[in-house]
């Protein structure tokens, strides 16, 4: 019995010596000169004001919404944890004086003349972000005092919120301004097209020769018909009347001035006239100046639409964040978590013992041979 107590004094001294003593000596300076650090947990979504119109327009815009909402969850974090944040913060709540106190240990303390780099360092220390897999966003805020990282909270997310209508009202304006681009180009081809049309009309003398062939077509069928009926009429008379006489001259005068009118009608439509291009292509002509007008309405008018419809995505397309949580107070510190890292610890100095122990008897046995 007594030789089994001498045999186990040293390895209690031992685990005193490594582990405990450690150990108390580290909950010594939590209890005595650790600064107490309090945090604040924020749960906020990122989300816009478009809502779709009916149930197919909800199920396609189903995916991009996702896609949407956790670009912008994972750009708030990458914000948030940026050196831009960081100076905006540091202008309004005088960050760096806070992380730099003389009340706080000196171990937690950021020193006075710490660069810009260490001041990010030990912000992003105390300022963490995780994204879920439903792209809500958990941000996690440590500081040596209530109000400040309570301050340091809401400051984040209004930081933050005004990021997503920065971003989102850009892009609006980008978008708006392109499609007015495209409308003053819509705009300047109708009035060139138009201008084109009318420039014809006015050099052709006539609105649509189309028309114009139609109604020439009808006036020839109509002199026709008057021709015939002067021949059937010549034709009866001349069984009545001499060559010379009056009747017959006059209706005679009458066939030559019908046919010739109608032969230099049916020269105007063929183009054999010396005085006129042919009316065919003055048609193709014109029907080619009146799609070029057609299409360049059409576009115009589809480009005012695009118009309208971009200022009206526009104003719904206001992104904002959702505060899902957000703490009312700090009562307690958060750190330091005395039981738990107590207990992490011995646990850590434990294995390292152990560690130390095998090794040494490893290097030991290898000595011995």
């Amino acid at each position: 019995m007594q030789r089994f107590s001498f045999t186990l004094l040293p390895l209690i001294k031992r685990i005193a010596l490594l582990v405990v003593a450690p150990t108390l000596i580290l909950v010594a300076y939590w209890v005595l000169a650790y600064t107490p650090e309090y945090e604040a947990r924020v749960v906020v979504l990122p989300r816009n004001s478009e809502v779709p119109t009916s149930a197919d327009a909800a199920g396609a815009m189903l995916g991009a919404a996702l896609r949407s909402k956790d670009v912008d969850s994972h750009m708030i974090e990458q914000y948030i944890l940026s050196p831009d944040m960081l100076q905006r913060l540091d202008a309004a709540l005088h960050l760096r004086d806070h992380y730099s106190s003389p009340a706080i240990s000196r171990w937690q303390r950021l020193p006075k003349d710490a660069s810009f780099d260490r001041f990010l360092d030990h912000y992003r220390h105390r300022v963490r972000v995780i994204v879920d897999s439903s792209s809500i966003l958990h941000i996690e805020v440590r500081g040596f005092s209530p109000e400040q990282t309570l301050a340091l909270a809401d400051r984040i997310v209004e930081e933050s919120e005004a990021l997503l209508n920065n971003v989102s009202k850009q892009l609006a304006t980008k978008q708006v301004e392109f499609i007015q681009v495209e409308v003053a180009k819509a705009e300047s081809l109708f009035k060139d097209r138009t201008g084109k049309l009318a420039r014809y009309q006015n050099t052709a003398g006539q609105l649509d020769p189309a028309r114009y062939s139609e109604s020439l077509m009808g006036v020839i069928a109509r002199m026709e018909r008057e021709l015939a009926e002067q021949n059937t009429r010549i034709a009866g008379s001349k069984t009545f009347f001499a060559a010379n006489a009056p009747q017959l001259v006059e209706t005679q005068a009458r066939i030559d001035a019908l046919t010739a009118e109608i032969s230099a009608l049916r020269s105007r439509l063929t183009g054999q006239s010396a005085d006129a291009s042919p009316l065919s292509d003055e048609i193709m002509k014109f029907n080619d100046a009146a799609l070029e007008t057609e299409f360049a309405a059409k576009t115009y008018a589809a480009a005012l639409l695009a118009l309208q419809s971009a200022h009206a995505q526009a104003a719904l397309n206001i992104r904002t964040l959702i505060v899902i949580s957000h703490p009312s107070g700090l009562q307690d510190p958060t750190y330091p978590r005395l039981g738990y890292w107590t207990l992490a610890a011995l646990a850590l100095f434990s294995l390292a013992a152990v560690l130390g122990q095998l090794i040494h008897d490893s290097v030991m046995c290898h000595i011995d041979r």
